[in-house]
Order: C-alpha cells, then sequence, then structure tokens
C-alpha cells in the first residue's frame, strides 16, 4: 500500500520457521502505528510460506523489522 512520505513506518514481526524453513507462525512484534501497513507486512510473510533453512536446529524465531524507508530505496 502506499502512505505518507512525510514519516517513517516501521514495524517488528515475530516469524517463527521449523528446521526446513517452512513458516509455522507470525506476529507483529512492535506495530508501526500504521495498521494496513502491519497488515501488508504480515501477507508478505504469510505468501512466502517459506524461507531457507536456518543455519541449526537452534533457529526457530526471526525477528524481521520491515521499515518504508528502505523499502522505497
Amino acid at each position: 500500500p502506499v502512505f505518507g512520505a512525510d514519516k517513517n513506518v516501521a514495524v517488528v514481526l515475530e516469524i517463527k520457521i521449523d528446521p526446513r524453513g517452512k513458516i509455522s507462525a507470525s506476529r507483529v512484534l512492535t506495530p508501526s502505528g500504521t495498521a494496513r501497513f502491519d497488515d501488508s507486512a504480515l501477507n508478505a510473510v504469510n505468501e512466502t510460506q517459506s524461507l531457507p533453512p536456518p543455519p541449526s536446529k537452534s533457529v526457530d524465531t526471526l525477528r524481521i523489522t520491515f521499515n518504508l524507508q528502505d523499502l522505497r530505496k
């Protein structure tokens, strides 16, 4: 979605993955204050469905920041 260019918007998502990299759950950890942006980030993760396998079996949670300013570059 298109958002105002005058402010930086960022959301932190927590993503649970299995040893093969399959995404089993995702949630907003720190909201951006813009629900449409948060929903867009969650939808992007849910559509991805899987990631490369993590480097070790002890890695089962990722925290990713989606930052609107970075996405515009």
